[in-house]
Formats: structure tokens, C-alpha cells, sequence
């Protein structure tokens, strides 16, 4: 649905080095230009996503960067996006150590049938097998009130887990956490953890500004108005072409503009 091109990308990047702070060291500077980049590139596309996407986009953005420093283990992402099966089929068929540890998870009731589902209670089994999860499923099966607490907390995403599992896991991790006790909570969960890496400025989308639009804009990468019949505001051209006094040209690309709408009406 999505198309970015790789020309404007680099004009993007070089924007970006041209207009970020400069800085008495090399590592700073990487720093500062880093950091304007990224927000640039996620302010520029968040324009042209539907409201429902930025969001994923703002996650897909942060984990990208965290998988680059090595940050994200792909079994974990693979858990976080399919599930159990998705991590077991990461796993080699020959590791009879995590073959013989499935088993024994698989034997494990659960401890809690009138809240935690058998679906639930797999998937805390499945994530158990994960070298950073280790004795997750008996440690739950031990602290079950207060899980019992989380499950049936309307802030289920930013209650903390017991101890240890609590100092243990990163924030990424804490949602693989939340996937299986709180599926519904997970798109919260996301929003704390993009604010906790990037900073709340990545889950505000910034509004919609043509004056910012046309700065971007060149001679050969020129704005382009997709115009329906019944939503037309062509107020804030206006102003951004008085601005500029452009008032004339202004003028003839709306009535040609409204001419197209009509005969597409019409049509």
C-alpha cells in the first residue's frame, strides 16, 4: 500500500545533514544528525500513513533500530508476532535439551482454570522455553495472585511483574509477557515502549503542516492534491500561497481544480 523511493530517502538524509546541530566531536555529531534523522523520517511518513498505521509504524521503527544494536533476540520477536509456533520453528529439530525441556513444560497443569485460559497458559509454557524466560510458567504458578491482579487490571501493560521477572526483562520483553496474559493490552504496551526507547514525541503523530510540506518540496519533487468530490478545503493553500504571494497562481490551480471535481461529478 506503501511506496517510499530510494531518491527520496537520500534527499531526506541529506536534508537531515544539513540541518541538524552541529557539534564539537565526531561521536556527538553522529549522535545529534542520528537523532534528527530518525525524527524526520518518521514525522515525513507518518503523513502519508491512515491514523491506524503510525502507531505500527512507530514500533516497527524502534525495533528496527534496537535489532541493528543486537538489542532484540529474533526468537523473542518471532514469539511476540506468531506466537509459540513461530519461536519453535526458529528452534533447530535436533536440540534435544529444549526438546526434553517442552516436554516437561507440556505436563505442567495449569494453576488457575477459572481466569487463565488453557490458550493462555500454553503460550506462558511456550515462552518459558526462551533462554531469558527460564521457570517464567512456575515462577506465575507461585506469584498467581498477583498475576490474578494484572489479568484483571484495566493498566494491565504498565503494572509490574513479580520480582524477579520484574528486574530481569527489558521492556521488549515484558510484552512477550503481556501477549499471553493480556493479548488486548499489547497495543498499550506498545505505546509505553516506543515512549521508553524514543521518547513520547514517536506516539504523537505531529498534524498535518503544508507550509513544512512545500519547504520539502523541489522543482522536480513537486506537492500533489488528490482531490474527492465533497472534500475540498482549499483554505490552507490559500494562506500558504499568500504567504508567498502566490496569490495569482493560487487562483488558476483551483479553478482548474474544482473544474476536474465537477466533470468527475458529473461523470
Amino acid at each position: 500500500m506503501y511506496q517510499y523511493s530510494l531518491g527520496w530517502f537520500i534527499n531526506l538524509f541529506v536534508k537531515a545533514i544539513e540541518e541538524a546541530s552541529k557539534a564539537a566531536t565526531v561521536a556527538d555529531r553522529g549522535k545529534l544528525l542520528n537523532n534528527h534523522f530518525t525524527f524526520s523520517l518518521y514525522t515525513n511518513v507518518c503523513r502519508s500513513l491512515f491514523e491506524r498505521h503510525k502507531l505500527f509504524f512507530s514500533f516497527l521503527l524502534t525495533t528496527k533500530i534496537m535489532q541493528h544494536a543486537g538489542a532484540i533476540d529474533a526468537k523473542e520477536w518471532r514469539f511476540l508476532l506468531a506466537g509459540p509456533s513461530g519461536a519453535a520453528s526458529s528452534s533447530s529439530s535436533g536440540d534435544k535439551g529444549n526438546a526434553s525441556s517442552a516436554v516437561g513444560q507440556s505436563q505442567a497443569a495449569n494453576p488457575a482454570p477459572g481466569w487463565l485460559t488453557d490458550q493462555s497458559w500454553s503460550e506462558l509454557l511456550g515462552v518459558s522455553d526462551l533462554p531469558a524466560f527460564a521457570g517464567l510458567a512456575q515462577h506465575i504458578a507461585s506469584h498467581i495472585e498477583h498475576y490474578k491482579d494484572i489479568f484483571d487490571s484495566n493498566q494491565a501493560h504498565s503494572m509490574p511483574l513479580a520480582q524477579p521477572f520484574e528486574s530481569r526483562l527489558t521492556v521488549f520483553q515484558k510484552l512477550l509477557v503481556l501477549r499471553c496474559l493480556r493479548p488486548d493490552k499489547v497495543l498499550a504496551g506498545v505505546q509505553d515502549f516506543v515512549s521508553s526507547q524514543l521518547g513520547s514525541s514517536f506516539i504523537e503523530p505531529p498534524p498535518f503542516d503544508l507550509t513544512a510540506c512545500f519547504k520539502e518540496s523541489t522543482p522536480t519533487a513537486p506537492l500533489v492534491f488528490v482531490l474527492s468530490p465533497g472534500k475540498l478545503s482549499f483554505q490552507p493553500c490559500m494562506q500558504l500561497w499568500a504567504y508567498y504571494n502566490f496569490q495569482h497562481n493560487c487562483a488558476v490551480v483551483c479553478a482548474l481544480a474544482l473544474q476536474v471535481v465537477g466533470a468527475a461529478s458529473a461523470a
